[in-house]
């Protein structure tokens, strides 16, 4: 694609932003993998484990027009009994990319090895959406000003790092 885009005559941004819409498809795969790994998890310990032992935490995924959130909620419950109802509050991250496990002080234990494990994989994917995001914001200023950089690269990994990711 970016070789037809290249001998196509697109401008450095639409190249960037070609580069940025394959990149967000590979990151929302790689989202929805790690989010099917605790959702596995999760309904494991709904089915098999008795209701004061079940998860206090869900975990979630958004898309975004660039990047993803992956986020922690805790459930909350309310309402008499038979008519229950949950409410998702959001768990406080900080400015980090990886949750403190102080965030989660009310975790049963085998839930804070998940949380653990899947904080191991969700890290690394918001570094990568951040990223994202700040070249998506930089794109528009590529075409501006004497000496922009004209990024004519097919390979989208030197695109990439051409534009200071």
């Amino acid at each position: 694609m970016l070789k037809q885009a290249s001998a196509s005559g697109m401008t450095s941004e639409e190249m960037i932003r070609a580069v940025l819409e394959l990149e967000q498809d590979r990151l929302w795969e790689a989202s929805i993998a790690v989010h099917a790994e605790f959702m596995a998890e999760y309904e494991y310990s709904k089915a098999n484990l008795p209701l004061s032992q079940r998860g206090r935490y869900g975990f979630k995924i958004e898309k975004r027009r660039v990047g993803v959130t992956l986020k922690w909620v805790r459930f909350e419950f309310f309402g008499p009994k038979g008519k229950r109802r949950r409410m998702d509050r959001a768990v406080n991250r900080g400015d980090e990319t990886a949750y403190p496990m102080s965030a989660f002080p009310t975790a049963q234990p085998w839930e804070k090895t998940l949380i653990r494990e899947i904080e191991e994989k969700a890290e690394p994917l918001r570094i990568w959406s951040n990223k994202l995001v700040r070249i998506s914001q930089m794109a528009p200023s590529l075409n501006t000003g004497a000496g922009a950089p004209q990024i004519t690269r097919a390979d989208p990994q030197i695109a990439l790092e051409e534009a200071g990711a």
